[in-house]
């Protein structure tokens, strides 16, 4: 679950949003109407840096395979789609 808030709000409220992104929530920050960041809890965030690791190590040793022409046919997936095809298996 996620809310929008913008900059001058998040500052002031930044103890309290905080909070809530510890405990799950993700706050989207805006500024003059433009997404800018996103505060997510530590959690969340090692979460997806281990994803982007294992889509990295995925995509280098797929190219590996490539290189020494040990497989065809592979169909390649940056890691963004990666993430997206893991975080839809149950």
């Amino acid at each position: 679950m996620s809310k929008t808030i913008n900059l001058a709000e998040a500052r002031r409220k930044l103890l309290e949003l905080t909070g809530q992104a510890f405990a799950g929530e993700a706050i989207i920050i805006s500024r003059r109407g433009r997404e800018i960041a996103v505060l997510i809890g530590i959690e969340e965030y090692r979460r997806l840096k281990a994803l982007e690791s294992q889509a990295e190590f995925i995509v280098t040793w797929d190219h590996a395979l490539l290189d020494h022409k040990t497989c065809q046919g592979i169909q390649f997936v940056n890691p963004d789609q990666f993430t997206s095809l893991v975080e839809r298996t149950p």
